[in-house]
C-alpha cells in the first residue's frame, strides 16, 4: 500500500503540513516576470505528495474547503516571506470553488 492510500488529510489538515513552491509567470511581450503562481503540496511520511491527491482525500472527508483555505493561507505566509515588501511581484492562486 503506497502513502497515498494511507494518506491522514485530517492530520495534514489539522498540523498544518502543506508547502508552497513558486513558479513564475513570465511575460513573452515584456520579457519579464509578471508574478509567481502559488502551488501546495504536503510532505507525509517522507514523501511529496501532489495537489491533486490531497484534493481528492479532502473531498472523501468533506474537508476540501478546509484544505483550500490552508493552502491559501500558507501561500500568502510564504509569499510574504520569500518577496519582501518592495518586490513588484504577484501572487496567482488557484481556487478551488465548491458548490
Amino acid at each position: 500500500m503506497t502513502v497515498h492510500n494511507q494518506l491522514q488529510i485530517k492530520s495534514i489538515i489539522s498540523d498544518k503540513q502543506i508547502i508552497t513552491h513558486f513558479q513564475p509567470l513570465i511575460s513573452i511581450r515584456k520579457k519579464s516576470v509578471l508574478g509567481v503562481e502559488a502551488l501546495s503540496r504536503s510532505i507525509y511520511e517522507n514523501e511529496i505528495i501532489p495537489p491533486d491527491i490531497l484534493f481528492k482525500a479532502a473531498a472523501k472527508e468533506n474537508l476540501t474547503v478546509e484544505l483550500d483555505r490552508l493552502c491559501r493561507e500558507k501561500a500568502f505566509e510564504n509569499f510574504a516571506r520569500s518577496f519582501p515588501t518592495g518586490e513588484d511581484q504577484l501572487l496567482f492562486l488557484i481556487l478551488i470553488p465548491v458548490y
